[in-house]
């Protein structure tokens, strides 16, 4: 079982206010999710969300802020985000979830003591190695707390609290979980 990093009240504050997002982000879904052949299929629907076209300079997925500077957060459910291809990072994060919801996808939001450098990835469990998907980044992991590292290392922040969620295609909104390994 994956254990959260507590930090006391603003770890619960924070968890608090992830719950709240999750709330505020249900939209009536009509779509099921995409068949996806295998793993690799997985892999490259993410390069394509990232797509960029050096010849005409334009991106397949264009970033959008939450209003209000990211502090009202909204999180797009898996299949409109895969039709706006526009968003945050937790709206690709979202994305990511949709192609990749026969490997148990989740979504990490991670806090760091500077907050403005907090971030949502996805990550799945694939072959008993946890995969992260961060914009450009695809890699590979033994554990939650190698891909933590990994998250440290490459974005130069310590993270202060992370906070776990998987979709519920059934009721329409992001659930908070304590471990990725939960049956969806």
């Amino acid at each position: 079982m994956l254990n959260h990093k507590n930090k006391g009240i603003f770890h619960s504050l924070l968890k608090i206010f992830m719950n709240w997002t999750y709330r505020r982000s249900v939209v009536e879904s009509s779509n099921a999710p995409l068949e996806i052949k295998d793993f690799e299929d997985v892999k490259q629907c993410a390069r394509d969300l990232i797509w960029y076209d050096t010849i005409f300079k334009k991106r397949r997925w264009k970033y959008k802020s939450d209003k209000l500077l990211g502090l009202l957060n909204h999180i797009t459910p898996p299949d409109k985000a895969i039709e706006l291809y526009e968003g945050d990072c937790d709206d690709y994060a979202s994305a990511m979830v949709w192609y990749g919801h026969g490997y148990n996808p989740a979504i990490l939001t991670y806090f760091s003591y500077k907050i403005w450098k907090s971030h949502t990835v996805t990550i799945m469990k694939y072959n008993g190695m946890y995969y992260l998907f961060d914009w450009y980044l695809i890699s590979s992991h033994n554990s939650i707390e190698d891909l933590l590292k990994k998250i440290e290392k490459r974005n130069r922040v310590k993270i202060r609290s992370y906070h776990l969620a998987i979709y519920n295609y059934d009721k329409g909104i992001y659930e908070a979980v304590t471990n990725v390994d939960e049956e969806q």
